[in-house]
């Protein structure tokens, strides 16, 4: 029998590596509560970060804002060779922790690299 170690890719699911912060359900569901259609905009159209809630995302019960280091669609046939720095991904995290605070989320304890497969 064969075990996979590592990403699960299918039909309908990607896997990534995310560099960010767990943020406060509360924070999410005021600037929900105040304006849905910001929250979704932010939650998907902005490019300071990306936002993942629940199961589905892969974070469980978290809700979690940060930017992806790494994210490998079901179609896609694998990634590149490629590296980054740690410098780079401390600097990336200092920016999307800025972003984070900027649009009034609470942060949860410190920056962490978060990494899953999550539906799509």
């Amino acid at each position: 029998m064969k075990i996979r170690k590592g990403f699960v890719s299918n039909s309908s699911s990607s896997s990534y590596i995310l560099a960010g912060y767990e943020i406060s359900k509360e924070s999410v569901e005021k600037l929900k509560e105040q304006d849905e259609e910001a929250y979704y905009k932010i939650a998907w159209d902005t490019n300071d970060f990306r936002i993942l809630q629940g199961d589905e995302d892969g974070v469980g019960d978290k809700v979690v804002a940060g930017d992806y280091i790494l994210n490998i669609p079901s179609d896609d046939s694998g990634v590149e060779s490629d590296s980054l720095s740690l410098e780079d991904v401390r600097k990336r995290m200092e920016i999307v922790k800025e972003n984070i605070l900027e649009y009034g989320f609470e942060i949860i304890g410190e920056g962490k690299l978060f990494m899953g497969t999550r539906c799509t």
